[in-house]
């Protein structure tokens, strides 16, 4: 219901939408990510300490790749205290 907000008028300028993919997750990136920023995310957010994956795992590189192909900014959260 979040991503419904974002069609709001209201709403649309004053939420700021990121998406964390896990490394894990076996989908098709960029078609994954291409759909969440077609409705309004404005970032993708790459967290190794949330997935329990390695910083420099292939995923967040095909992740990354996907976002700067899309033009989307990329939040990077390496570690949680």
């Amino acid at each position: 219901w979040l991503l419904s907000l974002l069609e709001e008028e209201k709403w649309s300028k004053r939420l700021i939408v990121a998406i964390n993919f896990p490394a894990n997750l076996k989908v098709d990136v960029k078609s994954e990510i291409k759909k969440y920023r077609d409705r309004g995310v404005h970032f993708l957010k790459i967290h190794p300490a949330m997935d329990g994956a390695s910083p420099d795992s292939e995923s967040y590189t095909l992740q990354l790749e996907a976002a700067a192909d899309l033009g989307m900014s990329v939040i990077l959260h390496p570690c949680c205290l």
